[in-house]
């Protein structure tokens, strides 16, 4: 039985098959060689990180009205 082995590449999460979040992407193909560039660094592991991304969004109003609950949650 042949088993294939599954390139890692920066578009892969840490599960397999599940692509890596847009800004994750982002971070890894372009952002960090231009941190390393611009600090003057050398050890790729010394490149500030994103742990975590936390977007906030009030929709108080939506406990009145539920449209504007539909309207946040498409945002």
């Amino acid at each position: 039985m042949a088993e294939k082995k599954a390139k890692k590449t920066t578009s892969q999460s840490k599960v397999q098959g599940v692509p890596a979040p847009r800004l994750r992407q982002e971070y890894t193909d372009k952002i960090h060689g231009a941190l390393m560039k611009e600090l003057g660094l050398k050890n790729t592991f010394s490149v500030p990180r994103l742990d975590k991304i936390v977007l906030n969004m009030g929709v108080g109003k939506a406990n009145k009205e539920k449209k504007l609950l539909e309207g946040a949650v498409r945002d």
